[in-house]
């Protein structure tokens, strides 16, 4: 599977900060027990464009912004997908995003498809919606990550693509699939009412499925819950 960069943006960073670090050693032949530190840019092309789609009321919801980590995770088994998972508009639920959790350091079932008792199903899918056993996110009362693979037509402009991811994200949390706040119950000990902050990472690159024939956008996505308690004073 060919793996293409949807901009060139990480490319010319990365020769930049090349040139600039040949400088930097040019000028300091003699520090040789120093190494130069190079940092490499993450392309925040989509997060930004997806942003730009997004309602005040999602954007107030779920800030996105990209991830390095999460980009170099999806780039080591973006071309590892196998050609039958590569189904536009939908979440893949195989096996084959559990690589990426693992690489993310999460549990492999550490993803918006999972439900407490039916394995995974497609968030978005309209018998779905309304599924009111989905493992994440629920009432919790600790930090909760999930890092999902979404794929989209190939055939879409960057544009489309940002509009495309932008409205699956208000659908998401139309559905109440990021709720504001929540109850946990202790038992004998009493409950606790938690409010909920969402942040979330996005990044993709363009892949041609095995036979050459199709070529998709492979979207990671990953959100994390966090809660904060809430006190009566």
């Amino acid at each position: 599977m060919k793996l293409k960069k949807i901009a060139s943006l990480a490319l010319a960073g990365i020769m930049a900060v090349s040139m600039l670090a040949g400088c930097s050693n040019a000028n300091n032949n003699n520090d040789d027990d120093q190494d130069d530190t190079v940092v490499v840019p993450v392309d925040d092309s989509l997060a930004t464009a997806v942003n730009s789609e997004l309602s005040a009321k999602v954007k107030n919801t779920l800030p996105i912004t990209a991830d390095a980590n999460l980009e170099a995770a999806l780039k080591a088994v973006a071309d590892k997908i196998a050609t039958a998972d590569l189904i536009n508009n939908s979440f893949i639920t195989t096996s084959d995003t559990e690589d990426v959790r693992h690489l993310m350091g999460l549990d492999k079932d550490a993803s918006l498809t999972a439900t407490a008792n039916k394995g995974y199903l497609q968030p978005l899918a309209s018998k779905n919606q309304y599924e009111d056993t989905w493992k994440y996110f629920t009432d919790v009362d600790s930090v909760k990550t999930t890092v999902d693979l979404i794929v989209y037509d190939g055939d879409l402009t960057e544009e489309g693509l940002a509009h495309k991811v932008a409205g699956d994200l208000e659908a998401l949390i139309n559905n109440e699939r990021m709720p504001n706040d929540g109850t946990v119950n202790y038992g004998p000990s009493g409950k606790k009412t938690f409010d909920y902050d969402y942040t979330a990472n996005i990044v993709s690159v363009k892949i041609d499925d095995m036979r050459g024939d199709n070529s998709h956008y492979l979207v990671a996505l990953k959100v994390v819950q966090t809660p904060t308690e809430v006190v009566n004073v």
